[in-house]
């Protein structure tokens, strides 16, 4: 058991030998020092920023035998994010704060905008229009569809801009005015209660907004169908699109 959880031991002061240990292993020197556990300890780092450390987690280290993790370690520039960002295709827009700060992203092959926090961006640095594995197949195959049968038209996918924060699967634009919007409800994703409510509210607020909406009901247990999609885009999507590029 680790010897920081036994009762008692994080309200007495750090020894002296607590202390040396902390500052010889860690490269750390403790300036100020906390009375009790509720208060706070001031240390300087080993690139001499100071911090202001809890009682409770040095205790933590010196009983645990744990590195210190400096903050200033840890911390990512904005220059190291707008460089991984740059490797990947994607110009960062605005400032980088902190990892839970949301990001202005733009694709460099696409022109796509879009918002992502540092800490999902690092592990999924796509873009959401050009990279679309995450969707079904009948989904993707739609989309692709749209595209080529509409060159002159905008598609986005996962459009989070008209209905934030929630996202609508397929977004049909000619410049800055909505088309179409198109929600693939797949039925493994779209069989709870739960999201049923959302799927309403989307199609109640396109209607309130005056804006063309169609849900496609999609049974996945299927698997890829192809004549499936292509029905839909026929006799649904189509006549609305073509209709509204004549009134262009």
């Amino acid at each position: 058991m680790c010897g920081s959880k036994r009762k008692g031991i994080m309200d007495r002061p750090f020894t002296e030998q607590e202390i040396e240990y902390l500052e010889r292993e860690n490269n750390v020197k403790i300036i100020g020092r906390a009375h009790d556990r509720s208060g706070k300890h001031t240390l300087i780092c080993p690139k001499g920023k100071e911090h202001v450390v809890s009682h409770q987690k040095l205790k933590t280290l010196a009983k645990c035998k744990k590195p210190y993790k400096c903050y200033c370690q840890r911390t990512f520039t904005k220059g190291h994010v707008s460089d991984f960002l740059d490797g990947k295709g994607i110009t960062l827009i605005s400032e980088y704060k902190n990892q839970r700060t949301k990001l202005d992203l733009h694709c460099q092959n696409c022109n796509h905008k879009w918002q992502r926090i540092w800490r999902t961006l690092r592990a999924h640095p796509n873009c959401p229009r050009c990279c679309r594995s995450t969707v079904s197949k009948n989904e993707n195959f739609l989309y692709e569809q749209i595209k080529n049968k509409y060159p002159h038209l905008t598609v986005e996918g996962n459009n989070r801009d008209i209905l934030k924060p929630r996202e609508i699967d397929i977004v049909v634009k000619h410049g800055d005015r909505v088309l179409l919007g198109i929600e693939w409800n797949g039925e493994y994703w779209h069989t709870s209660k739960q999201v049923r409510v959302v799927d309403n509210w989307k199609r109640e607020e396109m209607n309130r907004m005056g804006l063309d909406f169609i849900q496609i009901e999609d049974p996945q247990g299927k698997g890829f169908r192809p004549d499936f999609v292509m029905e839909q885009l026929e006799t649904l999507i189509i006549p609305v699109l073509d209709k509204s590029c004549k009134r262009l």
